[in-house]
């Protein structure tokens, strides 16, 4: 399997077949949680103090902000703080409403970015909110799993492009 795919599998399975928004939300949250994680850990030049320092979603969100090439989506960045107050309310609070309005706003936010989906991406298991969250969790999963050892460069030689050495193995 394409290890570049991975991450997007992992996502999909860890979403609710039911289409529970609720669900999602708390999965997709932690999903999240997991590739700012991963991003600040190869920052960082002793990852395990990082993990000590037991950082919240808050932390870890601007951690990765600033470790990352990808300041410049501004986009990103505010989903993902749309994402943890909707979060936030729902752990926090039981009134629909607000979680519902908070869901909303993230919804928004993400479609002013990134379109509106269409409906044949949308299905009752599969609704806006889902497809938000799969585009922040893809956007930034692509950057988590970005492995620069893959890229090709090109030889004085030849000027063609061979493959760099692979530090994995």
């Amino acid at each position: 399997m394409n290890s570049h795919l991975k991450p997007l599998i992992r996502f999909f399975e860890h979403l609710p077949r039911n289409g529970d928004v609720e669900l999602a939300i708390l999965k997709t949250h932690l999903l999240i949680e997991e590739l700012l994680a991963m991003i600040i850990s190869r920052a960082a030049k002793d990852p395990s103090a990082i993990e000590e320092a037991n950082l919240g979603f808050a932390q870890k969100m601007q951690l990765a902000r600033a470790f990352s090439n990808l300041a410049r989506e501004a986009w990103l960045w505010e989903a993902l703080q749309a994402l943890n107050q909707t979060r936030n309310k729902l752990a926090h609070r039981l009134s629909a409403t607000e979680i519902q309005q908070r869901c909303d706003a993230f919804i928004e936010l993400v479609e002013r970015s990134q379109n509106i989906p269409t409906d044949e991406i949308l299905s009752p298991t599969f609704g806006r909110f889902h497809w938000a969250a799969f585009k922040v969790f893809s956007a930034l999963a692509s950057y988590a799993n970005f492995d620069a050892s893959t890229l090709r460069k090109p030889t004085l030689l030849t000027g063609s492009a061979e493959p760099r050495a692979s530090s994995d193995g």
